[in-house]
């Protein structure tokens, strides 16, 4: 069985944020013409903060087979 890493993506948490933030900025668009721009605003600020928060309990698991589910759980 794969061993598992906890706080391995701690040293990649800002290109795992700047990551989140285009998809985030390329949502917001189409999230401020549902809503509002300030709802959008808030909601990408959201994500981002619990999304730092969830970085280091991701585990990187080691092993051939593991890369799907790395990417998996980065999402």
């Amino acid at each position: 069985m794969s061993e598992q890493i906890i706080g391995y993506y701690n040293a990649h948490e800002t290109k795992l944020l700047n990551s989140l933030d285009k998809i985030c900025l390329s949502m917001k668009k189409f999230v401020a013409t549902k809503y509002s721009e300030k709802f959008a605003s808030d909601l990408q600020t959201d994500i981002h903060a619990e999304y730092k928060k969830l970085i280091s309990d991701i585990p990187y698991i080691k092993g051939k087979r593991a890369k799907f589910l790395n990417s998996f759980l980065i999402i």
